[in-house]
């Protein structure tokens, strides 16, 4: 299980990379169980146990704060994707699409949803959101060529039919980080429409490009 935010740890000598990793770790529960708004140096500093000092020691500003937190997210998000795409090849699409799905759960419950909330700005906090749409369109960018090159579509097409997916997919898995789905049926039925809507675009782009 992961460890709770509202516990105040004791403060211990540890290394710089270490430390940096605690204070990430803190801030990502921070982030999961009250919101963006509670990610501010002070309360940083009070639960993970340590000075402000120290917090600015490695976050100069609370938007470097924000910006590491949800790099460290995507960071750990594409090495999933990179591992689960090995994992999936050879094999049929939905085959790949639930390879995916459920490293998106696996991140989920290994650093909480904070972070995963953010990653389409998710959150009142205009500077909290511009960080979170930054990540975004830099994760949907190497599909976005992908798709483009494979189906013949233009980009802006390509990119809005991403975004429609991935909010799909999303609107399934918010459901199992809410509780109300279990993983595995959230899984199955975020596999269910992702594929669905793959290949309707599919079927659409191949109808387009027939002499």
């Amino acid at each position: 299980t992961k460890t709770k935010a509202r516990v105040r740890e004791p403060r211990a000598r540890l290394s710089p990379e270490a430390r940096r990793r605690q204070l990430l770790d803190v801030a990502a529960a921070l982030l999961t169980e009250r919101g963006a708004e509670h990610v501010q140096v002070t309360d940083l500093a009070d639960v993970a146990g340590v000075t402000r000092p120290v917090v600015y020691r490695y976050f100069p500003t609370r938007a470097a704060l924000i910006v590491a937190v949800v790099e460290d997210f995507e960071q750990m998000l594409e090495a999933r994707y990179a591992a689960a795409f090995t994992r999936a090849l050879p094999s049929s699409l939905e085959g790949i699409v639930r390879v995916f799905i459920v490293a998106s759960c696996d991140a989920i419950d290994e650093r909480g949803a904070g972070s995963w909330y953010l990653l389409d700005a998710r959150t009142s906090d205009p500077e909290v959101g511009k960080v979170g749409e930054m990540f975004h369109v830099r994760l949907l960018a190497p599909w976005r060529a992908r798709l483009s090159e494979l189906s013949g579509a233009s980009e802006l097409e390509v990119d809005t039919v991403l975004r429609v997916v991935v909010a799909s997919a999303r609107a399934v898995l918010d459901r199992y980080i809410e509780g109300v789905l279990a993983r595995e049926a959230a899984i199955e039925l975020a596999t269910f429409v992702t594929t669905a809507l793959l290949e309707a675009f599919e079927r659409r782009t191949q109808s387009n490009l027939a002499p």
